[in-house]
């Protein structure tokens, strides 16, 4: 609380005024934190800033092969849980699946879409919170990690061919009733998100070694364009925004623009202006008024939320660590 003081952070946010949705993510104690990062940091690469490895899972290998290898790395990955963020009530799901993690929501909240492994390839499912019914959602026996489904029903996704160094990774899209068509070229276009209009697809793509970038596709003319520079894009329930993530001398920080990539604003808060962590993964919340995001901090991945205007930051668990955060 000192800290909170300290940096004036916490008076803009205050937890019981938080909408009520659930925040899905992945959940890990304070142990299994601790582990993570000491594997994280026995693996590091020479040369990686201070000594530490990040695992962000981007690599299109990393889904195929980081996902299936059973090192003690992966089993503190953390188990997929729902956050109360008015409480700080964790309740972790009975989704059991190896790497289950969850991806988004149905525009209502009454479905949780997750990835998770069947033998050894990805897949999308959906978790229909009041029945507690598990359904898949992508098509086809390749490796699909990622998923976004528009209000009309069409679902878009990510599919991997390939394996190891040579993977690749292109967005699809499938109409309801449909087969499944080809969108993009890749060869690592992933996290594909639809508009609110469901008229375009924002998406992924490493376009060389640290150098991520924002994709827009028009479905009907099939115009594909660079909107900006950074990853993990998630438009906000009314349509009129995007947050993403984006790396700057070295370090991802969040940022927010307009779907058509114009008006592009950092999301800075007194956190990022005193403590210099890696800011990624960004969600927003159902009223447009907050962003949760993960932050890096001593090597552990811990959930932060601001307002979407930069006043105000916290943490949202005390004691406790997680990431891949979707609200």
């Amino acid at each position: 609380m000192l800290l909170c003081a300290w940096l004036s952070g916490c008076a803009g946010v205050q937890l019981e005024d938080l909408p009520p949705e659930p925040i899905a993510f992945m959940y890990r104690t304070a142990d299994e934190a601790k582990r993570r990062a000491e594997l994280l940091d026995a693996d590091a690469k020479p040369g990686s800033p201070g000594g530490k490895k990040v695992v962000r899972f981007k690599a299109v290998r990393d889904y195929v092969t980081g996902a299936t290898d059973q090192s003690e790395l992966v089993a503190t990955a953390g188990r997929m849980a729902l956050l109360d963020p008015r409480s700080s009530e964790v309740t972790v799901l009975p989704v059991t699946r190896p790497g289950a993690r969850p991806i988004g929501w149905t525009g209502d909240h009454s479905k949780l879409l997750f990835s998770a492994l069947v033998g050894r390839k990805s897949q999308v499912f959906s978790y229909d919170m009041a029945t507690h019914v598990v359904e898949r959602v992508t098509p086809g026996p390749q490796s699909q990690p990622w998923a976004d489904i528009s209000a009309a029903g069409a679902t878009a996704f990510s599919r991997i061919s390939g394996s190891g160094k040579r993977a690749s990774s292109r967005i699809w899209l499938r109409e309801p009733g449909g087969t499944a068509r080809r969108l993009t070229e890749g060869p690592s276009d992933y996290r594909p998100r639809f508009t609110r209009d469901g008229k375009a697809l924002l998406y992924s793509s490493k376009s060389g070694p640290r150098r991520e970038i924002i994709r827009r596709i028009e479905l009907e003319s099939g115009e594909d364009r660079v909107i900006a520079r950074g990853a993990d894009p998630v438009v906000a329930y009314d349509g009129s925004m995007v947050a993403y993530s984006k790396r700057l001398k070295g370090q991802w920080e969040l940022w927010r623009m307009n779907p058509n990539g114009t008006g592009k604003h950092d999301l800075g808060g007194s956190w990022s202006a005193v403590v210099q962590a890696d800011q990624y993964e960004p969600a927003l919340s159902p009223d447009g008024r907050y962003v949760v995001y993960v932050s890096l901090e001593v090597g552990r991945e811990a959930l932060r939320i601001r307002q979407v205007d930069g006043k105000g930051d916290r943490p949202l668990l005390e004691g406790a660590y997680g990431s891949g955060p979707v609200w």
